[in-house]
């Protein structure tokens, strides 16, 4: 639930950012509560709750203070953002210490964008992290200046730069202290920011890094630092040629330089944050869907993990179909995203008599999905069925006789 705290001298702004929020993610609910007199959170704590606290530079009613507190302490924190609805910049007490959102001509989307950025982040934890991975040769200085700047902005960020002293031998393959130390902190990441400078793809800690985020399901976004006549399009590792996204710098010279424009931080920041309101949008809608798509064939339908939504079809009492599916949060077919759900298909038990990798964005034609079956080394188009979200009412009324 996103709770606005409602002052009547904000209503312009608080109804505002509730119409725009309700716009941008239907089905999550969004209420007004009067700050004046608000005790107790609306409703059961929620992994997905935020409280939002427009300020104009004026105290917040004293009975406040202790709700706030409660939210911030209780066991599911809520992610708390103050706006600044004035020229104010510092918060009013008791969430002065957090970073306020600066109100700007495109305000409301500005709220939505950041909110949805830290939903988008919590799908997996509530420690929000982003991982700053980069080599150490050409891209110390950019990892710090990033680190610094999005700490700025509100995020926890994790960078490594315990393994420097490994980084200039490309060639010694990764130690078991490293790789765990790796596997540690990319495990409690929610979102890699990846600073693909020229020398970076030459590192193994940088590679097993990428494929860790990828085995995981953690989005990776590449930061593209390209030489003069260099035609990269997205990133130079290959693991994430089917990513289609980046943020992409025309470099003047063969070296990543130390530090880049205030401008191109923010821009690299407004790519990340809609990178992840996607996310946080397709877990909304695509689980949501196919859920009653389910339903409308008897099917009961659960989350079984983070990877697996279980449908099952009972006579009797007893199953008779079970199918596993996988709603991705990627746009289209992401090769490392269904590679991860097969590898996660075959360790899981009892087996399903059907399993859906189920994606969204542009409808793929069949022969391109024979294509990327063939490229994923499944065993046979039995083993995972690729289909559209749209396609999954088809598929089932036909009994899974009729296939993309």
């Amino acid at each position: 639930m996103i709770v606005i705290l409602h002052e009547l001298r904000l209503d312009h702004h608080c109804v505002g950012i509730k119409s725009a929020l309700e716009a941008k993610f239907p089905g999550i609910p969004v209420v007004l509560v009067d700050a004046g007199s608000v005790t107790i959170w609306p409703t059961a704590e929620t992994w997905a709750d935020v409280l939002v606290v427009p300020f104009d530079g004026g105290a917040l009613p004293s009975n406040t203070h202790l709700f706030i507190q409660t939210v911030l302490t209780r066991k599911w924190a809520a992610f708390v953002l103050p706006v600044a609805v004035s020229a104010a910049k510092a918060p009013p007490a008791p969430v002065d210490y957090i970073k306020a959102l600066p109100w700007e001509n495109d305000g409301f989307a500005r709220c939505c964008q950041r909110i949805g950025a830290r939903l988008g982040l919590a799908l997996r934890s509530r420690v929000h992290t982003l991982f700053i991975s980069y080599r150490a040769v050409d891209g110390t200085g950019l990892a710090t200046q990033f680190e610094s700047f999005l700490k700025g902005e509100g995020y926890n960020v994790w960078r490594d730069d315990s393994k420097d002293a490994f980084d200039g031998e490309t060639t010694i393959p990764p130690g078991d202290f490293v790789q765990r130390e790796i596997e540690t902190n990319l495990t409690n990441a929610d979102m890699v920011l990846l600073l693909d400078t020229p020398k970076a793809w030459e590192s193994s800690w940088i590679n097993l890094e990428v494929g860790l985020a990828n085995g995981n399901l953690i989005p990776v976004l590449p930061v593209l630092f390209r030489r003069p006549g260099e035609k990269v399009l997205c990133s130079r590792f290959r693991a994430l040629d089917t990513l289609q996204r980046c943020v992409d710098f025309d470099l003047v010279g063969p070296d990543a330089p130390d530090h880049v424009d205030p401008a191109d931080l923010q821009r690299v920041l407004h790519e990340m944050e809609t990178y992840l309101c996607e996310i946080f949008q397709r877990r909304l809608r695509v689980p949501h869907g196919v859920a009653r798509d389910f339903g409308a064939l008897q099917y009961e339908w659960s989350q079984r993990d983070r990877f697996v939504y279980e449908a099952v079809r009972k006579s009797s009492g007893r199953v008779v179909v079970r199918v596993f599916s996988h709603c991705s949060f990627f746009d289209g077919i992401y090769d490392p995203a269904l590679r991860a759900f097969v590898q996660h298909l075959r360790g899981l038990d009892p087996r399903a008599n059907y399993a859906l990798y189920v994606y969204d964005g542009t409808l793929i034609p069949p022969i391109q999905l024979r294509e990327i079956e063939r490229s994923a080394a499944l065993a046979n188009r039995a083993e995972v069925i690729l289909l559209h979200h749209s396609e999954v009412l088809t598929v089932l009324t036909s009994n899974f006789t009729q296939r993309p």
